[in-house]
């Protein structure tokens, strides 16, 4: 369940919430928050728990949501253009038609999770775990995509036999 507190500041803006982020460094919890249609562009969700998050139509464009937790959200329509979600979990998350232009989702989990209609178009998207990703139709001009196959197997380590 979502921090009172925590919800209470964010709905107060962004200035404010982002102040109040450089001057308290306990665990964002937004579990299962209703914030749909608000206004959170340039917002430091860092580290955020939002599971299960009511976002739909949220503008969260250049917000910082790295590591962030966002399993079984709903950003259905969010503006995420520009967004830092590096290494964040989006798991199970339900981004359909949402706007992820030019966003770094470099090494985010984003598995089972959909993103049909959404805009990719110049995302990043390296390393990214996309397993069981619902991702037809996308749009995804210049989209930047590496794939390491090693990531998932176990690799042996080198011996250091000489011969």
């Amino acid at each position: 369940m979502a921090k009172q507190e925590h919800v209470e500041i964010l709905k107060q803006g962004v200035e404010v919430w982002n102040k109040w982020r450089e001057d308290n460094h306990e665990k964002i919890e937004l579990t299962s928050a209703r914030l749909s249609n608000v206004y959170l562009r340039n917002a430091d969700l860092r580290y955020a728990n939002l599971i299960d998050a009511n976002l739909i139509g949220a503008d969260l464009s250049s917000a910082n949501l790295s590591s962030a937790n966002l399993f079984g959200a709903n950003l259905s329509g969010a503006n995420l253009s520009y967004a830092h979600l590096r290494e964040t979990k989006l798991s199970s998350a339900k981004l359909s038609r949402a706007n992820l232009s030019g966003a770094n989702l470099s090494y985010a989990d984003l598995r089972e999770t959909d993103l049909i209609g959404a805009n990719l178009s110049g995302a990043n998207l390296s390393y990214a775990d996309l397993r069981e990703t619902d991702l037809i139709p996308i749009r995804y001009q210049k989209m930047r995509f590496d794939f390491d196959i090693y990531r998932y197997k176990t690799r042996k380590k080198p011996t250091s036999e000489s011969e």
